[in-house]
């Protein structure tokens, strides 16, 4: 089976077959295709599951212009070389939105780690705004379009 079809053919109603994130797992990937693939690889597919528990009609929020708000979910990215549970990208929601417009956000484990929470999430363009030494650099960042 090709990596499309592998993930095409995954079921939304299965817990195994997604991470916490709502995101296909990888492991499960591999064993339908008998081959090894990267996080990267799955998520360049573009599917995630459509599960209430994952934003009801889908995970995918699609373009949006309006900051998030409380009880909103997002994706939070982590920089090149770091991790939250094994993963670059993990599904967080929105608990707080600082007078700065940076957020308090509960981070989901997306391989069945502990639940995290950060506080101080950039968007991701005030992270590419930040000079290349800044502390900013290093911190995680949150996507509303993924």
């Amino acid at each position: 089976m090709k990596l499309k079809e592998a993930v095409a053919s995954l079921d939304d109603a299965n817990d195994e077959h997604w991470t916490g994130a709502g995101l296909a797992r990888v492991d499960v990937i591999e064993g339908l295709t008998g081959e090894q693939h990267t996080r990267e690889e799955v998520d360049a597919i573009g599917r995630t599951r459509q599960h209430e528990q994952h934003g009801g009609s889908g995970s995918q929020l699609g373009d949006v212009d309006e900051p998030p708000t409380i009880g909103d979910d997002v994706m939070i990215c982590w920089p090149e070389g770091q991790k939250f549970d094994g993963e670059q990208k993990a599904l967080g929601k929105v608990l707080k939105i600082g007078d700065d417009g940076t957020l308090n956000v509960k981070v989901f484990g997306p391989n069945g780690g502990a639940d995290a929470f950060f506080t101080g999430v950039r968007s991701k363009e005030a992270y590419d705004a930040a000079e290349e030494n800044s502390p900013d650099r290093r911190l995680p960042w949150f996507e509303q379009d993924w």
